[in-house]
């Protein structure tokens, strides 16, 4: 259930283009119809889940799914390419590294990544204040120990001494 709702949401982020294939299946790709990239369905509940493993064909193309993800596509009338290995990871981008964005980039994935680069931002921000505070918490503190302010209250009088003292003043004064 868990999972249905991650994916059910990641395609709500993402654009999917949606492929009819001849099997009367509809599968849902991010993005382009590319080797190496995940592809789902809807059961009869209406839940998205990954495709299964098989061969579909769309268009002039022959399809393989394996595990949720298209391996081969080949056309028709050629003999089917080596499944690819495994699919490039995208660069990682350092903070302080800009990319030149895609040209297939749409408005959904650059407000995606504005919002994960304004994430890391933040961290950046909090991450920096920690620091600052616990480098507080461990200066050593520049005020008196406490026995020095008590010892500094014994030193003054009281409220009552001072009142004594200023009805002596006020009698020697007469």
């Amino acid at each position: 259930m868990k999972k249905n709702l991650l994916i059910k949401l990641r395609q709500m982020l993402l654009k999917f283009e949606d492929i009819n294939t001849e099997e009367g299946v509809v599968l849902s790709v991010e993005g382009d119809l590319e080797v190496g990239k995940e592809v789902f369905t809807t059961d009869d509940n209406g839940d998205v889940v990954p495709a299964p493993d098989g061969e579909y064909n769309y268009e002039n193309k022959v399809i393989t799914v394996a595990e949720g993800v298209i391996t081969v596509i080949a056309d028709k009338e050629a003999p089917l390419e080596t499944p690819a290995e495994e699919p490039a990871e995208e660069p990682v981008v350092e903070e302080n590294e800009e990319e030149a964005p895609a040209a297939e980039e749409t408005p959904a994935e650059d407000e995606k990544d504005a919002k994960i680069a304004e994430l890391q931002a933040r961290i950046a921000e909090l991450e920096a204040e920690n620091a600052e505070l616990k480098a507080k918490l461990e200066e050593p503190a520049d005020k008196p120990a406490e026995e020095e302010f008590k010892s500094q209250e014994a030193d003054e009088p009281t409220a009552q001494e001072k009142a004594a003292n200023i009805v002596k003043f006020l009698r020697n004064r007469k």
